[in-house]
């Protein structure tokens, strides 16, 4: 799995400065599990927060090939319909997921995840 240390502090560190951003600009924190759980509800609620119409504006990408998701299997095969990627919890071992969670320290923690 690569540096799990450095990737879970590299992961901390961009939400940390994410939430320093909060004190200069309007800030909305959507957690990924629940915008996978509840797409339709996080994605009015998105749009609401950015003064967008919610219509006609979510659909499969208009050039496939340049659309991008970050760390998420479908960035290449996006047709419209988020899907939750829990590959982590069954491809890194206990030991793993302990170290990604020590790394990644009260970040991690704040976002709900735990062992």
């Amino acid at each position: 799995p690569g540096d799990l240390p450095a990737w879970a502090g590299l992961w901390a560190d961009l939400h940390r400065r994410m939430e320093a951003v909060q004190t200069s600009a309007p800030y909305r924190v959507m957690r990924y599990e629940e915008l996978c759980a509840q797409p339709e509800a996080k994605r009015r609620s998105l749009l609401e927060f950015l003064e967008l119409p919610s219509e006609g504006v979510v659909g499969p990408p208009k050039y496939p090939s340049k659309h991008h998701l970050t760390g998420n299997r479908m960035k290449r095969r996006f047709a419209g319909t988020i899907l939750r990627d829990d590959r982590w919890q069954t491809e890194l071992n206990e030991a793993e997921q302990h170290t990604v969670l020590r790394y990644a320290d009260e970040v991690a923690e704040r976002f709900g995840y735990t062992m």
